[in-house]
């Protein structure tokens, strides 16, 4: 309820004291009606507030698996896995079980994952190469009534361009979805190679993906930051609500835009399967 209603409430005594006692009577039971709705639509948002919740930690449990499994911490389990046919041929399915096919690291999950999806228009030739060093993406989320909080961890691997293990940024939204504030940790870039400098020098503002670890003040009404406010907006809830949750799905290319655009890689061989490899990829599409 808005700020404008909540306020009118507080009138509302006086307003029907003024009616002629029996409209008084049917707006006093259209109140008592009114007040029930309200206490339906106040159960109706704390049970979403509290499913929401739910989804985000099972989706935080979920990626954090999904990261096991692509670092070669975690061994799959084919046991009892139905359609093995369809992924597989018989040879394979009998060296899984013999030979240990898991343990090195998934190469360019993230980066493919990201070039797939609706940000690569915003990843410059620059920030690709930065973003081929990323090995795991990790999402914390905190929902409450009033506001949703999510912490994006980037993983990178030793590269060229900065000291830092880790990126860090911290978003908070409001329960309408507006950005409230985004955080971010101070990158140690190495001598001659900040990423910012570089776009400037080539005519790319401050960076495109790069934006959501460029610290500014939310707040502010400089027009140049209100446009980076609607970027990292944008590329926050693309990676929070889509790209993280469908990974594999991008992974692989199988999604459809609403535009009927495709993902760049379908149909090609990823860039780091040797010819001659037995990988079967099917794309299962409901009609």
């Amino acid at each position: 309820m808005d700020t404008t209603l909540s306020s009118a409430i507080d009138h509302i005594p006086r307003a029907i004291s003024a009616y002629p006692t029996h409209i008084k009577l049917k707006l006093f039971a259209i109140r008592h009606l009114l007040t029930q709705k309200m206490k339906y639509s106040s159960d109706f948002q704390n049970a979403t507030t509290e499913l929401l919740k739910k989804y985000h930690e099972r989706v935080d449990e979920l990626v954090a698996k999904l990261n096991s499994l692509i670092k070669g911490d975690q061994i799959p389990d084919l046991e009892g896995t139905p359609n093995l046919e369809l992924y597989f041929h018989q040879h394979e399915i009998a060296r899984a079980s013999e030979i240990n096919l898991t343990s090195q690291p998934f190469p360019n999950y993230w980066y493919d994952v990201l070039m797939n999806s609706k940000l690569r228009v915003a990843i410059h030739p620059e920030e690709e190469e930065i973003l081929k060093e990323l090995e795991e993406i990790t999402l914390h989320s905190s929902i409450s009534k009033r506001e949703k909080k999510f912490t994006l961890t980037f993983h990178f691997g030793e590269n060229e361009y900065f000291s830092n293990d880790t990126l860090i940024c911290t978003i908070r939204f409001d329960s309408d979805d507006n950005l409230l504030e985004a955080k971010t940790n101070k990158i140690y870039w190495f001598a001659n190679k900040n990423l910012y400098n570089i776009l400037a020098k080539n005519d790319r503002s401050a960076g495109g993906f790069f934006k959501l670890f460029k610290r500014f003040d939310v707040g502010s009404q400089n027009s140049l930051l209100v446009k980076y406010k609607i970027d990292i907006n944008f590329i926050a809830s693309e990676l929070i609500h889509e790209i993280i949750p469908h990974s594999f799905h991008y992974y692989l290319g199988v999604v459809e835009f609403e535009d009927g655009e495709m993902p760049r890689n379908i149909g090609r061989q990823p860039a780091h399967q040797k010819n001659g490899d037995d990988v079967i990829l099917i794309e299962e599409r409901k009609e």
